[in-house]
């Protein structure tokens, strides 16, 4: 599916600046990155990907981080219950983990950052007038539902190529601190669950 939507962007829908699709190489690499959630990007989003593209790549940075937090919770279970067989439905975990903690936590994060003036639009390139009196085309897009899983679930690649370092994908210091809290908060999350878990069993 992902080889398809890659490859195919330029008269898929969700394209108003008609970026090109990518070529059947770089899409396999990008595929591949972020199924393994190394999002490595060797494309610049503002010119090398479709917003169909970007809402997919999106879908995958909620899909692999939580798989990362299901198999930490099958992993937490094992020290908790010290011998088994029963370490609980993978499935059931990667729902949850997905739900009830990855999905809330983005929302409130892309909440923070649409008020603080980040994009979140379909439509294309916007026409504006810079410091030095230039017209200059600039990109945008739903930005703000892109950027908080990228950093809630520690994943790379952002929506656009500079990541947030471009003003429109980090605009203010309060976005800044949301966005550096949202990279830390999951993992802050597992170590204290693994402290809870470990100090349960006399094993700190």
């Amino acid at each position: 599916m992902s080889m398809i939507i890659l490859t195919n962007m330029s008269w898929l829908p969700l394209n108003p600046d008609n970026n090109p699709s990518q070529s059947a190489d770089l899409a396999f690499n990008t595929t591949i990155s972020f199924l393994v959630n190394c999002n490595l990007q060797h494309y610049s989003g503002e010119t090398g990907i479709s917003y169909l593209g970007q809402l997919w790549l999106m879908f995958l940075q909620f899909v692999t981080a939580g798989i990362g937090m299901a198999a930490a919770a099958v992993v937490f279970k094992s020290f908790r219950e010290k011998s088994t067989t029963q370490l609980g439905n993978f499935y059931d975990y990667f729902l949850k983990s997905c739900t009830r903690i990855l999905l809330p936590i983005s929302l409130a994060i892309a909440a923070i950052l649409v008020f603080e003036g980040m994009p979140m639009t379909f439509e294309g390139k916007d026409t504006m007038i810079n410091m030095q009196g230039d017209t200059v085309q600039v990109s945008r897009g739903p930005v703000a539902a892109f950027v908080p899983i990228k950093h809630v679930g520690t994943n790379g690649g952002g929506f656009f190529g500079a990541n947030s370092s471009h003003p429109l994908e980090n605009p203010t210091y309060l976005t800044n601190m949301a966005e550096m809290f949202a990279q830390f908060i999951i993992l802050w999350l597992w170590f204290l669950h693994l402290a809870f878990l470990l100090s349960d069993q006399n094993l700190l």
